[in-house]
């Protein structure tokens, strides 16, 4: 996860910094994530 508006070149990581947003963000995706072979969806493991 990564502050773009301050970090354009993606170098540094900030999820570990902000749980509560990182766990909204896997929650939306495990809700509207449908599976597919073609494109599967890999999470890290929370």
């Amino acid at each position: 996860m990564y502050n773009l508006a301050e970090d354009i070149y993606e170098d540094t990581d900030v999820a570990a910094q902000h749980p509560e947003i990182l766990q909204q963000m896997v929650n939306i995706v495990l809700r509207e994530h449908t599976d597919n072979d073609l494109f599967p969806a890999t999470l890290p493991q929370l």
